[in-house]
């Protein structure tokens, strides 16, 4: 359970950050 909640979390987290990235680096372009 606990490895399977993690990869979840990192999945989570890892679209969060690339999306908080994107819409960042787009309003600088």
């Amino acid at each position: 359970m606990e490895s399977e909640v993690s990869v979840f979390l990192c999945e989570v987290y890892d679209k969060k950050i690339r999306g908080i990235l994107f819409s960042y680096g787009g309003r600088r372009n």
